[in-house]
Parts: C-alpha cells; structure tokens; sequence
C-alpha cells in the first residue's frame, strides 16, 4: 500500500481510481464514498494496520459509466494507471496518474451532450475589471474576453451565465466579489477552483498564451493583462488535468460584449432558450424547436445553435480572432448540396406557376352584394375597393 498511500498524497482531493489488474480499485474514504454514491459492494483488504482497509472496485472496461456517474454528483476523479507491462516489471508495477476527470474537463463521449457545449470557464479579477476566458475542451475551442466598467461584476454574472460553465476557475481578487460565489454556487450549479494562483501570475499565463496561440494573440492583446491571465490560467489548468498534449486547441476567439445584446440569467429563462420554465427540460424550449427544424438555420450545428441563442448578436462576424482548421464543419460540396436543393425547390414553384390557368385581367370587377372576383376566386368585400387580389399558395 506504501505506492498507493504516495499517489494519493498527491490528490487528496480526487477520488483516486487505482489500477489492480482488470479492475480501479478505491481504499479508505474514497472507497467508502464510491460505494454510497454507486451503490458498490464494501469489501476490506489487509494493509499492515489494525484494521483492514475499506475498499471497492470496479471493473476497467465499464469504468467510464461510474467516473460519469460520479462527476454528475459534483466529484472528482484521479486515474492511476499501471505504467509498465506486468509480466516485464521488475518487483512492483509502476502507476501513475495518467488523466483527471472534473465537470469542466471531461472529454469522454458518454460523458458529453451531443447538443451542448460543456464549458470549463477561468476568471482573472483585477482593478475595475476581470478577463473571462471559456473552453469547451471537447471541440477544441476557446473564447475570452474583458469585463470591466462600474457594474462588471453584474456583467460578470451576466456572461457566465450565458455560458453556464461546468466548472470555474478564479483567482483570489474574484472570491471578494460581492454577491459572485454565493451566484457561483446556488444560480449556476458550477464548481470552483481555487487553489492554482499560479496560473494568473502574468509571466506564467502569458507563456502558457503565447505557446498555445502564437499569432493569434495580437499586440493590443498582450497589453490587456487580464485578458492573457485568464486564457493562460485556463490552458494550464486543462494540460494540468488532461496529462498529455493540448495542441489541438488552436481554436481563439476573442470578442467583444458590446456587440452582443445583453441578457441576464433570468430573462433567458423566462424566455425559454434552452429549457422550458415550468418543466426545466429542454422539450419546449427555443433550443427543442431549432433542432425540430427540416433544415439547420444556423450552421455549425446544434451546439452552435445553443451557443448563439444565448448571445443573440445585432451584427454578425464579431469575434475577432479563428484559428486556420485543416476541416470545417460544412464543406464547399454539402454546401454546393444545399444550394442544389434550393435549385430544386425554385423549379418546382416555377412548374407550379405554369401549371396554374391564367390570371386575365387580374382585377377584383365589383358584384352584386359587394363581392368581386378574381382569376375565378370570390372575393369578399372587394365591392368598395378595386386591386389586384393575388390567388393563395
């Protein structure tokens, strides 16, 4: 138990998932916790002490349907994989966490909405203002902007619940926002970090900016220190979590609230965005009728359709910086495709037209007890005025 007592050390915080054959094993509190909340057997296992040690455990190949089950309940999870081949390791197996798993981080497809975007969002408070950066770490993509004026701190709450993010990371000034944490915990469900100061140090985060975005990043961007704090804090933050390269986040956009109109977190919800106001599901909503639609009015798909209702813009093509992408959500052919079918559609109106016997005349002629006719049609009340009446479609 000595290895697993070092691992843990490190993540006294996480529900440590420890690999033992075909099987995560849990001990101790995290062992007592997993079986309240996923209903395991509680077992014990021998560990050099008085008493034997709690324990649980479930089985390798389905354990993403319990880490999800767990992340939902507002945990989160450590995996500690064996790092080396069994059969060639020399005395005891080598594990190492090989990926951590919070509400804001999960990349999982069964852990994921197909048609919303789950948001790990970081917060960098300072004087007069505070930089707002969102990464759906899923898509790859990452939005950020700055807050700042008399009543940011509305504006504040205003956009993150826009958003609604899964988790929030923050720096100290952000916890004596008046009004933020209790808004934070109670209005949007979310989790805090609060422990990684390290990440807002403006060399630190401008590093972590820089390596990721490169050119992306303009000089009127580095100037506004916030701003980078925020989008370094987030990135170091998901390398932290994810333990592996990031370099598929090459996606920045960095926009402008004035171009947005704004709304608060209870007027989205009484107009029913995402979710209906009685029953809080989504049946009902503006979100269930846009993915009822024949065809997509927005492109990008349903999660883009989620993102945009929220922040209905007077003028479009407002965000500011995109990274190049080697493939786009709609290529040229499916929109040759769309424009063909729109082809189709004229022709058919056309053929219709022709088929329809001619209009002659086309002028409502007075009749007796003030109706008129037209192309063959009655029309009421056509005895005082004279015009063309159109025949209905």
């Amino acid at each position: 138990m000595e290895q697993y007592f070092k691992i843990k050390d490190q993540y006294k915080n996480y529900l440590l998932f420890y690999r033992l054959g075909d099987f995560y094993e849990m001990f101790f509190d995290d062992a007592l916790t997993a079986s309240r909340e996923l209903d395991l057997t509680l077992t014990g296992r021998d560990c050099g002490e008085a008493e034997r040690a709690p324990m649980c455990g479930v089985p390798f190949h389905s354990a993403d349907t319990y880490i999800a089950k767990l992340i939902e309940k507002g945990y989160k999870v450590a995996v500690c994989e064996q790092t080396e081949d069994p059969a060639a390791a020399k005395g005891l197996v080598r594990r190492e966490v090989v990926r951590i798993i919070t509400a804001g981080t999960v990349l999982e497809a069964d852990m994921l909405s197909e048609n919303r975007n789950n948001y790990l969002a970081s917060v960098a408070a300072g004087d007069g203002g505070c930089g707002l950066a969102f990464a759906d770490v899923s898509t790859g993509s990452v939005l950020a902007t700055v807050i700042d004026g008399r009543d940011f701190v509305q504006q504040l709450m205003n956009e993150l619940g826009t958003y609604m993010p899964k988790e929030i990371l923050i720096n100290r000034p952000v916890q004596s926002l008046r009004g933020l944490p209790s808004f934070v915990t109670d209005r949007l469900g979310a989790q805090t970090v609060e422990d990684r100061a390290e990440y807002f140090e403006p060399s630190a985060a401008a590093e972590a900016a820089v390596s990721q975005f490169g050119a992306l990043l303009g000089k009127s961007d580095l100037e506004r220190p916030l701003l980078i704090s925020s989008i370094g804090a987030l990135l170091s933050y998901i390398k932290e979590t994810h333990k592996s390269d990031i370099s598929y986040i090459k996606d920045l956009n960095i926009y402008e609230r004035s171009l947005y109109m704004q709304l608060d977190l209870s007027t989205r919800r009484n107009l029913e965005l995402t979710e209906a106001l009685r029953s809080g599901e989504k049946k009902g909503s503006l979100l269930w009728v846009l993915d009822r639609t024949k065809a997509p009015p927005l492109l990008g798909g349903a999660p883009a359709a989620e993102r945009d209702k929220d922040h209905p813009a007077p003028e479009r093509g407002i965000r500011t910086r995109r990274a190049p992408r080697s493939s786009r959500r709609h290529s040229r052919g499916a929109l040759a495709g769309h424009g063909s079918r729109e082809a189709d559609h004229k022709d058919r109106i056309r053929q219709r037209r022709r088929a329809r016997p001619p209009c002659r005349g086309g002028v409502a002629r007075r009749g007796a007890g003030g109706e008129g006719t037209a192309c063959g049609l009655q029309v009421r009340g056509a005895g005082r005025r004279q015009g063309f009446v159109r025949r209905p479609r």
